[in-house]
């Protein structure tokens, strides 16, 4: 947002708490951000909706409880005891991105040989350039997806023939 007035930024949610919080972030830092309430992708629909050209996501990754997941920011870090890669495999299969645009996805270290297997099942690019530490100090990566290019997928199934 801080890239000046070309770049159109958009927040999705499903707690509007979480919302309200970023709405006065960026009121405080003099940031021009629309707002949307949903699920993942969800405020991305309907008519007239763009594609962005970035996307950002650092999920819930801490196994938890099951209890209410919308809109409810008491469990905004949990995922179900048994598949702590729930909202990572949402996300890429759900992504919707521009032609060439580049989303980021947080993992923690212990969770990325899976995430990357749900990220290449969803037909996406995976790469990440170095292994971080989130605020709790757990080693994690931030993963840069892309789908790759019509020409790229046809070159790589010509050669495999």
């Amino acid at each position: 947002a801080h890239l000046g007035s070309s770049f159109e930024v958009m927040c999705t949610d499903i707690a509007d708490e979480a919302l309200d919080l970023a709405r006065a972030d960026a009121e405080a830092n003099g940031l021009r951000v629309l707002f949307g309430l949903g699920d993942l992708f969800e405020p991305l629909q309907g008519e007239g909706a763009r594609l962005p050209h970035f996307a950002f996501f650092n999920p819930p990754q801490v196994p938890g409880t099951a209890g209410k997941w919308r809109g409810s920011p008491d469990v905004s870090l949990l995922v179900p005891e048994d598949d702590a890669t729930l909202f990572h495999s949402r996300f890429c299969e759900g992504l919707q991105l521009a032609p060439g645009g580049v989303a980021w996805l947080g993992v923690n270290w212990e969770l990325l040989p899976e995430v990357l297997r749900l990220c290449c099942a969803a037909g996406l690019a995976a790469s990440f350039p170095a292994a971080l530490r989130d605020l709790s100090s757990a080693p994690s990566a931030l993963v840069e997806l892309r789908r790759p290019a019509e020409a790229e997928v046809a070159s790589v199934g010509a050669e495999a023939a």
